[in-house]
């Protein structure tokens, strides 16, 4: 019997009518999951905090650099050293040991000689990276809080810069020995300072280590206020670090324009690094003092910039694609991996149209800091948060990593301070900076380094033979000394 074209209608709506009930319900279980989950409130604006702070606070701040290029060095015999972790006395080694010691490599990023060394924060030198860091670091600061008191004392902390696990740990160890003696100086004047430890790309497992390091000094009273990893690979040898409690704060800082942060395959315990921190269901648990942050940055695109139409447009955050950045009228220029950490001049892996230039993303610090000072209390070590810095608009937006079109509004530095900060680095822009004056340091150390080991370290029969005949005739000549004294 077929069926009345009414009552072929009427079933018809009737489905739709539940389809529509069923999904209305399934919206409205949704939005309550995405408010309990989007952590920061939609739309929530926070205003600069203006109460005077009473007290001082003195700050140690550390910047620990990355390795050293292992671009030379990227031939078979090398490959098979990186994956056993058996770099020491190669030609790898002693290259990079030539290189943490040429100035040169100091240039472009906070980096100094080996140990914990001090920034002269005056020394307007150009080239010296380091305390351009720092002058920035302490602008943005006085920006961000502009009622606090804060006394920070910059360092460095230069490590071997070898692509070593092991060299790593060891490596850390010193950088703790040397935190609680400066500690330990600081206090018998009369000043308990807080400790930051900033360490970029490996950098960052450096002060990871930390954590297994302080297990063999159980009478220590060092402990790190606030651990800040920028661009790190994150590793299964170390990642279990996060849960010591040397750690009262750890922030964990990725971009998704950078590439090379995962590129760490050299083991044998993993196959790539990860971006962030994720939990292993039997032995790894992330603690709530971790939050973890996706930093994006976004500028207008070139037909933006002309057309005020287009650029007002980009003011309006009921527009999703606004918010999420891909409109038409947006770029994405999130950082690359160098482009975290080096200033512009680098010219290597950093971008002409990088929306920070000449800076490097580390130096808005403080203004995430403060971000993240604000939002805290909304965040989860398990559901990383982003924070969209977009300077031409003087605004950041802050996003839950899963749903992004949930977020809150800040005051970024404004477009004219901001490029006021940008004239500051410049200030200590070397004459000569390229891609070529670095790839002729680094030849030069390849060359010195290659003699050193085929005089000294190589295992070849010949030059093993060498070695001892030259030994032997350098005692002999002691000896024949020794007998012509006793004649005289």
């Amino acid at each position: 019997m077929k069926e009345s074209v009414g009552g072929l209608v009427r079933r018809r709506l009737k489905k739709y009518l539940l389809i529509s009930i069923f999904c209305g319900y399934i919206v409205q279980a949704q939005d309550q999951l995405v408010s309990q989950t989007a952590h920061i409130p939609a739309g929530t604006r926070f205003a600069t905090p203006q109460l005077k702070s009473t007290e001082k606070e003195t700050w140690i701040v550390v910047f620990v650099h990355g390795i050293m290029s292992v671009q030379p060095h990227l031939n078979a015999a090398n490959f098979l050293r990186f994956m056993a972790d058996d770099v020491q006395k190669t030609t790898y080694s002693k290259t990079v040991e030539l290189m943490r010691q040429d100035p040169i490599f100091y240039q472009y990023q906070a980096m100094q000689g080996f140990g914990l060394v001090p920034v002269n924060t005056a020394d307007r030198t150009p080239g010296n990276a380091s305390c351009a860091l720092a002058n920035v670091l302490n602008r943005i600061t006085e920006q961000c809080y502009p009622t606090k008191q804060v006394d920070p004392h910059y360092y460095t902390f230069g490590w071997s810069g070898l692509l070593s696990v092991r060299q790593r740990y060891l490596d850390s160890k010193q950088l703790f020995l040397a935190l609680e003696k400066e500690v330990a100086a600081f206090r018998e004047r009369g000043i308990n300072p807080k400790v930051k430890v900033i360490g970029y790309s490996h950098g960052g497992n450096v002060v990871l280590n930390l954590g297994a390091v302080a297990q063999n000094f159980p009478n220590s009273t060092l402990s790190i206020d606030e651990a800040i990893f920028w661009g790190m690979p994150v590793q299964r040898e170390t990642d279990s670090c996060i849960n010591s409690p040397i750690f009262k704060k750890i922030y964990h800082f990725y971009s998704a324009g950078d590439r090379v942060q995962k590129l760490d395959f050299f083991s044998f315990r993993r196959f790539l690094s990860e971006q962030k921190f994720k939990r292993r269901r039997h032995s790894l648990k992330l603690p709530a003092k971790l939050i973890q942050i996706q930093i994006k940055i976004t500028r207008n695109a070139r037909h933006t910039r002309k057309n005020q139409d287009q650029f007002e447009h980009t003011f309006d955050f009921t527009d999703p694609a606004v918010v999420s950045g891909n409109s038409h009228l947006l770029r994405d220029s999130s950082p690359g991996h160098a482009e975290l950490w080096a200033f512009g001049w680098s010219q290597t892996h950093y971008r002409s149209t990088f929306a920070l230039a000449p800076l490097p993303a580390i130096s808005l610090i403080p203004f995430y800091m403060y971000i993240l000072e604000s939002v805290e209390k909304y965040t989860s070590p398990y559901a990383p948060i982003i924070i969209d810095v977009r300077p031409e608009h003087g605004l950041a937006l802050v996003k839950n990593i899963k749903n992004r079109k949930f977020y809150s509004v800040f005051n970024f530095i404004q477009p004219d301070r901001f490029k006021e900060l940008q004239e500051l680095a410049l200030v200590f822009k070397p004459e000569r900076f390229d891609e070529q004056l670095i790839n002729e340091h680094i030849k030069q150390a390849y060359t010195v380094a290659k003699k050193h080991y085929l005089d000294n370290w190589s295992k070849a029969p010949h030059r093993v033979r060498k070695r001892k005949l030259a030994k032997k005739m350098a005692l002999q000549e002691v000896a024949n000394g020794a007998k012509a004294k006793q004649l005289n």
